[in-house]
């Protein structure tokens, strides 16, 4: 349901309607400070991949899902752009959302929030090496914001510590993107390969599919799991044996594969060089998602939503049930 139509139809709630839907609005604001948009945001921010990949132009919703999942389904979160100054974007985006910057302080920046226990943390990566300096800082979530301008190997980096010691807690890493424009950032391609590559074996994955990768320990590359099977194995003569004695085997021997998911397939521009291939978003579980249009969601403590529409800009006070969709 688009704005609009939900604006319609509170012309036919009585006045004490409309202010029970209003008092339903705000408990789940208070609930929940953000929400997806139906579609692919929903699907990612759903899914139960490791690894989500979110593509689209700007404007789409990359910057949104990430705080939204940082807020409500996490506890120790860092997000990365690969330059500093390409943060604030982010952050501001952050207190539109909370309603406020008083947990928003500290070189590099970090958003606090005592009552869930959560800390969310801007970093950046310039130059190769940089992320060594991240080694030994678990968090059950990491977000490589445009990830085709960073270097694969700072990006595989950084994965390597998403874990938690959190009962109950799941990681995952959102890698969002627009398609590569240079050599370096090409590597996405073969990261979400199902998704993306048109000469891979398991292409076109729909969007949202799950599809599960491991990386060889012999060679060090990605093996995608052509029959989808999300089990643990191990190696023995050189295939994959899933009937095993966990006992038998040391915990390193032992593999699990990565889920990943693309929720969308497409992107609006062809990626330069590549063929005419179109961007996908994809999922280990991975997976890729591209977001449609539209419409940000309110912060908790703001009087109104965050427009992101241009048709929303100058507007007067939303309606109810224009509030109830720009929430949900």
């Amino acid at each position: 349901m688009t704005p609009r139509e939900a604006q319609e139809l509170e012309r036919y709630l009585t006045p004490t309607e409309r202010d029970e839907l209003a008092e339903l609005i705000e408990a789940d604001i208070a609930e929940y400070t953000w929400r997806p948009l139906p579609g692919p945001q929903t699907m990612a921010y759903e899914s139960t991949a490791d690894v989500i990949g979110f593509g689209g132009a700007a404007g789409g919703g990359k910057t949104d899902l990430a705080i939204g999942m940082a807020l409500n389904q996490h506890h120790r979160a860092q997000m990365f752009r690969r330059e500093g100054p390409q943060l604030v974007g982010i952050i501001d985006r952050l207190a539109e959302i909370v309603g406020s910057r008083d947990n928003i302080n500290g070189k590099p920046t970090v958003y606090w929030d005592d009552g869930r226990d959560l800390k969310v943390e801007f970093n950046s990566v310039p130059n190769l090496g940089d992320e060594t300096k991240y080694q030994g800082r678990p968090k059950d979530l990491l977000v490589v914001d445009e990830a085709a301008n960073f270097l694969e190997m700072q990006v595989r980096f950084l994965k390597g510590w998403v874990r938690t010691t959190r009962p109950g807690q799941r990681t995952r890493t959102l890698l969002t993107f627009n398609p590569p424009t240079t050599a370096e950032g090409r590597w996405v391609i073969d990261f979400f390969a199902p998704w993306l590559d048109k000469k891979h074996a398991l292409y076109p994955t729909e969007p949202g599919k799950l599809r599960y990768v491991y990386v060889d320990p012999k060679t060090g590359k990605d093996v995608w799991i052509l029959d989808d099977n999300g089990a643990p194995f191990v190696i023995v003569h050189d295939e994959r044996c899933y009937d095993f004695d966990p006992l038998d085997y040391r915990p390193e021997e032992i593999i699990k594969p990565e889920s990943n998911i693309h929720p969308l397939a497409h992107h609006r521009q062809p990626v330069p060089g590549l063929n005419g291939l179109h961007g996908a978003v994809a999922g280990h579980a991975r997976a890729t998602a591209q977001p449609d249009a539209a419409w940000r969601l309110r912060g908790r403590h703001g009087g109104r939503p965050v427009p992101a529409h241009p048709d929303q800009v100058g507007r007067d006070r939303p309606s109810t049930l224009e509030r109830a969709h720009t929430t949900r």
